[in-house]
């Protein structure tokens, strides 16, 4: 689901993730300055609906990079200064960021310990929990809101596995239509070999915090190699044909090589 997609109705404080939600996660790096933050498509948008019905929306985020070094408090201050002015130009709010920049899984501040709803409640403490939504697109996000007993809705990181399946499904069509039969290739066999190793690659990322999220380029390497396969499926198709499944009955069951 989409961050646009998503339908508040009932919720009367909304909690939101940054990088990955509202703006363009930097694999491998942080978000340093201004210059680097980049929204999400129909952000701004869903965040001015957001602020007609929502009471108070904040922002929960963990700057690990500021606790590395990477930048300084001042420049995440910035960044956060000129994020909320973007949606507040926009008829968009964000009551207050909360952040943690916290190194170790261990630290009470850092999600998915919770440190920033427990100074939430203190700063607002006519917050109703059963009407506070939590909004983020990890599985860090998702153990936060359970910690803290809030809803919450995962919005999707990356929509390679749904452009991976639509390729899918309409090069099946196709053949369908056609009433053909086509034997399996190595190319389409490691198209989702590679799929599954990027999955697991999102588990143990997602798991153990890692800055660096060496599933997308898996993902991305995945999504090629699937475009390729149908390539080469359509190639074969034009070239040596395939069997009509009207004459299955009377082919071998086996394989079909060509």
């Amino acid at each position: 689901m989409l961050l646009k997609d998503i339908d508040i109705t009932g919720y009367s404080t909304i909690l939101l993730d940054r990088d990955g939600t509202l703006n363009r996660q930097r694999q491998g790096d942080y978000v340093k300055c201004w210059e680097e933050f980049e929204f999400l498509p129909e952000v701004l948008n869903t965040l001015a609906r957001f602020a007609l019905t929502a009471k108070y929306i904040f922002v929960v985020t963990n700057q690990r990079g500021v606790g590395k070094g990477y930048m300084t408090e001042q420049q995440l201050s910035d960044i956060h200064s000129q994020m909320i002015s973007e949606i507040e130009a926009v008829g968009g709010r964000i009551d207050k960021v909360y952040y943690s920049v916290g190194v170790s899984d261990e630290d009470l501040t850092r999600k998915p310990n919770v440190g920033m709803w427990q100074q939430i409640c203190l700063d607002y403490p006519d917050i109703n929990v059963a009407t506070t939504l939590m909004i983020g697109d990890g599985d860090c996000d998702m153990a936060f809101a359970h910690n803290c007993g809030i809803d919450f809705i995962k919005v999707d990181r990356q929509q390679v596995v749904f452009i991976k399946e639509t390729i899918m499904i309409a090069g099946a069509s196709f053949l369908y239509g056609k009433k053909l039969v086509v034997s399996s290739r190595w190319y389409g066999k490691l198209a989702t070999v590679m799929f599954y190793v990027a999955i697991v690659a999102s588990l143990i990322t997602n798991n153990f915090n890692f800055a660096f999220h060496i599933d997308i380029y898996i993902y991305y390497v995945a999504l090629a190699l699937t475009i390729f396969a149908l390539i080469m499926y359509f190639k074969e198709f034009y070239q040596k044909g395939y069997v009509n499944k009207e004459e299955l009955s009377t082919v071998d069951k086996k394989v079909i090589e060509k």
